[in-house]
């Protein structure tokens, strides 16, 4: 008798061992989930190759709360739809949801702050996603390939987008960068083919192939605090037909705006110093430059190989026709026959070339009519300023 309870407490003792030893450190399961706890917090771990549709991973587990989705814990899931994922968590792992190709729907949690590499990467059936206020990083190609992305709700408090971060986001169509972004990463939005517009934010001071092959893209301004236009920038936004760039910007480099096929109007800073090679090449559409400076500061920049489209087009010193606004006949003055010249173009019996009609845009609200012919007559018998 003494001999089988020392058997049987000896089998209760290495159960228990057992236990202990799977709790801490072996892989635990939870439905369709793995898991393991460490320091008092569960992390999901995996899950398995069956699961479809929709999957709730839980506040807690054994009373402990679920903080962490492990990296590549969902990796090629393909049979998900959606995840529900608990406020708990404040981590996400690269990798966690790659390729789950037809995730439809999935919600980032209120307490992560940091949207790691990878974890959304060919999630390629997901349609929108609402990035909280706490996230201040996107990580490199963390929705790269997501091919149905059309909206993301940008929180307000990101200030870095890593490299290729959105690239192949080709059913984007807009996107809101907010007031604190520094750091765009290089291809960031490469190949965003339906992304219609775009507000360079305020706090960056250089870009890098950011925003290739855009070719939803018609018309860009570049701010000021952009001083360096990288290596590819803009290259291949084929639809793209005007791009100002502001005093501020210096150097515009290799390629950054090459086969934009349907470019037909740059303005150029005074503050630029070089171009570089092929920046403008194969825009061959490409007919006026304004450039903010003198003829001198002009033939100061460097400007690289192969950049005939630019240096073909009709150059406008635009600070030469402000001081020329309104004289339409080149005469040195202003006066009713420019105001007459206006008229007759207005009723299509004159043609105006690009540059006069610069000039005949005389209170500057872009378009060319009979009220600029009447500021005109204003102007010439003194009884309004020059705009």
């Amino acid at each position: 008798m003494k001999k089988l309870s020392a058997i049987v407490l000896s089998l209760v003792m290495l159960l228990s061992l057992v236990s202990y030893s799977g709790f801490a450190e072996g892989e635990l399961t939870y439905g369709v989930l793995t898991y393991e706890i460490v320091d008092g917090e569960i992390t999901i771990t995996g899950c398995d190759d069956s699961a479809e549709g929709k999957i709730e991973i839980p506040e807690t587990i054994e009373s402990l709360p679920v903080t962490t989705i492990a990296e590549e814990a969902f990796y090629e899931k393909m049979g998900i739809t959606e995840i529900v994922i608990p406020e708990t968590v404040d981590t996400i792992g690269a990798g966690a949801f790659l390729y789950c190709r037809v995730i439809e729907k999935i919600n980032i949690p209120e307490n992560l702050t940091e949207i790691a590499p990878d974890v959304f990467h060919h999630c390629q059936e997901l349609k929108s996603i609402v990035i909280p206020d706490n996230v201040t990083k996107i990580g490199d190609r963390a929705f790269m390939g997501c091919y149905g992305l059309v909206t993301v709700d940008m929180g307000e408090n990101v200030t870095s987008i890593g490299a290729s971060a959105f690239d192949e986001c080709v059913a984007l169509e807009e996107f809101d960068f907010g007031d604190k972004i520094t750091f765009i990463g290089e291809s960031a939005f490469n190949r965003c083919w339906s992304l219609c517009g775009i507000d360079i934010p305020k706090g960056i001071n250089s870009l890098s192939m950011a925003f290739s092959s855009c070719n939803g893209l018609t018309e860009i301004t570049v701010p000021s605090n952009v001083k360096t236009v990288g290596y590819h920038t803009f290259y291949g936004c084929r639809a793209l037909e005007t791009i100002t760039f502001e005093d501020g910007v210096t150097e515009i480099y290799d390629y950054a705006l090459a086969q934009c096929d349907n470019l037909n109007s740059v303005t150029l800073p005074s503050t630029i110093t070089s171009i570089g090679l092929r920046a403008f090449e194969l825009n061959n559409n490409l007919t006026d430059v304004y450039y903010n400076g003198t003829q001198e500061q002009w033939d100061a920049i460097a400007i690289g190989d192969e950049n005939e489209p630019l240096l073909n087009a009709t150059l406008h010193f635009v600070k030469e026709q402000e001081s020329r606004a309104g004289d339409l006949n080149a005469d040195g003055k202003t006066n009713s026959t420019d105001a007459l010249i206006v008229l007759y173009y207005k009723v299509g019996r004159m043609e105006l070339t690009p540059e006069q009609l610069v000039l005949a845009d005389f209170n500057k609200d872009n378009y060319v009519n009979s009220t600029d012919a009447l500021c005109i007559l204003r102007y010439s018998v003194g009884a309004a300023e020059e705009i």
